[in-house]
């Protein structure tokens, strides 16, 4: 996409005031004007309601890769911004900021709250061009990660410590109020002078969920998940800052000489089983759930109120505000804006669009990982009526096509019907990936062992890290990089060397040494034995010709087994030597870390958890992978709504698993089919009333379930 900045127009270098407010982890339906059944926002509604709201907008699907493309009117990938952590954030010194473009323009340039793209003092906000700096480290208040990413020691949501143009200082208040606070008290002695541009970057309503008690008490008994309540009042005292923001502006009577522009930074986290818009997929997805964003852009008296459905991204924002503020578009701004302006969408929201291909892509790969190891991975391809989407291949593409004017909410795969719309998406993909991959300056970097917004709050106050901070330092000590967390991944350990093999339960199970031998040979002890009991329960339920079958697939457990953590089958031996590990496990079901394993947490909530991995392996090695069968129920399945936000054992609400391919579909059927599932229909007599198909195909797959007369 070429930067596309016209000659000409009634916005062009208007320069009114601008102040930007984008919001943490709320998603698109997190608000009442876009139909949201328990939660009231009515100063959100309000910027809908008097502005134009762009209704095809779309951003990451997470929180860095957003602001990186927002501050720069290109891809975040371009940026080097991969990831969240793990120095990946960090936006590369060489990127042109939309802070830099304003200021150069005669405007005023504040931020404040969350920055994420980069903790050290050359990339603080204040050398990327803003004035004044009012910012927490990190990607959230209270947050450390090893390397450069982290706030400064014991922040909360309350009274939080704030870095002020270099300086820590103390605050009094919840932080959303704090951030408005402040942006206030700046505007009012920026105002009259010259124009300003306020960047309110809130981290509300990003987790840890900590909400004032009165903000909580106003949806407490609507919902029955507390969380969902804490979220609800998070965005409930966002909605109640634009409110005083609003009354402000009319109060200086600048109303009408201010541009105020709403956004999301990501799809919705802690909201998403209680409302989704109708779409499927939330934060980190590339289902539009992950990526679609509110957009309203308010300006009485200028902007005329209507909805705009052309499609628009991030990026746009850079190349259209440059236009507005009349700032030069310089060689280097037309070498680096990938975006194009809405200034025209703005002024005519009808106006001619020519359609585009915007790309999405989650990041995250292991780390110093290749790329390629996560290419097909929560990625996608959009134009103005196709969606392109491979949510969970990783090294090969699972592509899904979806048409969006028609299926909005995504439940229909049409691949098959437009096998010439997929080439030519799908080829757009690949020559996008060659082309971002020169710019991924992060991908090797090293961060300093203690996190740059630490050091420099002890240096300003005195004291060190505690016991505590060592550990999240630690990138092998961090349950975000030494478990799976934030990347997936943790910290490589020792492959075993030797195995020896037990008959268990008729099973043929390849045990590692170092739990039959030394030290560790009381857990292995007590592995094996919980293998034991696992694969009795299934001897017990399962009909004889399936289990002779399912006993011809092989287990292999280790104490650890480099940067593997979950149980898995692994059907082929190319993830496996791409990542350096055996081939010989090709086809068995593996256990990787025997504490893991044996995590009470674990069993209590998964106590099936290895019929679901032996459930892949009779699917893939005696019914086949492409199964026609099991595809065409796994299709009807997810074609109903209902899954999208169900019941799960712990009693929270989220997507059923088995909505993410056949693959699972078959796992998790099988397990409620013949135990229990941690999603609705947990057990057979529900899945028989509830899907009745479903239970029939894995009668028909499996064999009957016992009946009272084997008593």
């Amino acid at each position: 996409m070429l930067c596309e900045i016209a000659a000409s127009g009634s916005l062009l270098g208007r320069k009114p005031n601008i102040v930007f407010v984008l919001t943490d982890d709320q998603g698109y339906g997190d608000m009442s004007c876009h139909g949201h059944p328990i939660l009231k926002t009515p100063n959100m509604d309000r910027l809908h309601d008097e502005g134009v709201r762009f209704t095809d907008f779309h951003v990451s699907p997470t929180c860095s890769p957003t602001r990186s493309a927002l501050m720069t009117g290109r891809h975040e990938f371009k940026n080097g911004v991969t990831h969240t952590i793990l120095e990946r954030e960090r936006l590369t010194p060489s990127a042109i900021t939309l802070a830099q473009v304003l200021r150069s323009a005669g405007y005023a340039t504040g931020i404040f709250g969350k920055w994420h793209l980069g903790d050290e003092p050359d990339r603080w906000p204040s050398r990327r061009g803003f004035d004044e700096m009012f910012i927490h480290g990190g990607g959230g208040i209270g947050q450390t990660y090893p390397g450069s990413c982290g706030d400064a020691p014991g922040n909360t949501y309350f009274n939080p410590v704030i870095l002020h143009n270099g300086v820590f200082e103390n605050t009094q208040g919840y932080c959303t109020d704090v951030f408005f606070r402040e942006a206030l008290r700046w505007m009012d002695a920026a105002r009259g002078r010259r124009p300003f541009f306020a960047f309110i970057s809130c981290n509300a309503p990003h987790a840890p969920l900590q909400v004032r008690p009165e903000d909580e008490a106003r949806y407490a008994g609507r919902h029955g998940n507390t969380n969902a309540v804490k979220f609800m009042g998070m965005v409930a005292n966002i909605d109640d800052n634009l409110g005083i923001l609003l009354a402000r502006l009319k109060e200086w009577n600048l109303e009408r000489e201010t541009l105020v522009i709403f956004m999301n930074d990501n799809g919705t986290d802690g909201g998403a089983f209680v409302y989704n818009a109708g779409m499927r997929g939330k934060k980190g997805s590339a289902f539009l759930g992950g990526t679609r964003a509110a957009s309203f852009w308010r300006w009485p008296g200028t902007l005329q109120p209507a909805d705009c459905g052309a499609l628009a991204a991030h990026m746009d924002v850079l190349p259209t505000l440059m236009e507005i503020a009349g700032a030069t578009n310089s060689p280097a701004l037309q070498a680096q804006v990938e975006g194009r302006s809405l200034r025209l969408l703005l002024e005519d929201p009808a106006a001619a669009w020519p359609d585009r291909e915007l790309f999405t892509h989650f990041g995250r790969w292991a780390r110093f990982a290749s790329p390629d190891t996560a290419k097909y991975r929560a990625c996608g391809v959009r134009s103005a009526r196709w969606h392109l989407v491979s949510e969970t291949g990783a090294e090969r593409p699972e592509w899904m096509l979806f048409d969006v004017p028609a299926d909005p909410g995504e439940q229909r795969d049409v691949s098959g019907q437009h096998p010439d719309v997929v080439a030519g998406m799908t080829g757009a993909f690949e020559r996008w990936w060659t082309s971002v991959q020169p710019h991924l300056v992060n991908e090797r970097a090293e961060g300093p062992p203690v996190n740059p917004f630490k050091e420099i709050f002890w240096k300003q106050r005195g004291g060190g890290p505690s016991e505590e901070d060592r550990r999240l330092m630690d990138p092998k000590q961090n349950p975000a990089t030494a478990t799976p967390g934030a990347n997936g991944r943790k910290e490589p350990s020792a492959l075993p060397t030797q195995h020896e093999l037990r008959n268990i339960e008729g099973w043929t199970v390849r045990v590692d040494r170092r739990l039959t031998e030394g030290a560790e040979s009381a857990l292995g002890d007590r592995a094996l034995k919980l293998i034991a009991a696992r694969l009795v329960a299934i001897e017990a339920v399962m009909p004889a010709p399936a289990l002779e079958k399912l006993r011809r697939c092989g287990i292999q457990i280790d104490l650890s087994h480099g940067a593997l953590w979950n149980m898995q089958y692994h059907p082929g031996a190319g993830w496996l030597t791409n990542h350096g590990y055996s081939a010989a496990l090709e086809k068995w079901v593996h256990i990787p870390d025997a504490r893991r394993f044996l995590s009470p947490y674990e069993n209590h909530r998964q106590p099936w958890a290895l019929l679901h991995e032996l459930a892949h392996a009779f699917h893939d090695q005696f019914l086949g992978f492409e199964n026609r069968r099991v595809q065409e129920a796994w299709e009807r399945f997810r074609s109903h709504p209902q899954y999208q936000s169900v019941l799960t054992s712990p009693g929270g609400m989220r997507e059923h698993y088995a909505l993410t391919n056949a693959k699972e579909f078959f796992a998790e059927m099988t397990e409620c089919y013949f135990g229990s599932n941690d999603f609705f229909p947990f057990v057979a007599g529900e899945l028989k009333k509830e899907e009745p198909d479903v239970f029939a195909l894995m009668k028909e797959l499996w064999g009957p379930l016992p009946s009272p007369e084997a008593r």
